[in-house]
């Protein structure tokens, strides 16, 4: 099974190094409900439902979010 918070955490570190997301502050994996949420550094968050998803899908997931 995926380790989907160490998938975040270097997803997050990749997006952090383009322009768009200089400002994401986070990705935060909720293993009780499988959701993601992206807390920005102004403090907005977006959230999005990640439930049965392999490490791959829960990534397409976040990007769509997150476009």
């Amino acid at each position: 099974m995926a380790n989907k918070q160490e998938i975040l955490d270097r997803l997050l570190a990749t997006l952090q190094a383009t322009r768009l997301f200089r400002d994401l502050a986070s990705l935060e994996y909720e293993p009780e409900h499988e959701m993601v949420t992206a807390v920005y550094e102004g403090g907005a968050t977006l959230r999005v439902n990640v439930a049965g998803n392999s490490g791959f899908a829960m990534i397409k997931d976040v990007l769509r979010l997150l476009a």
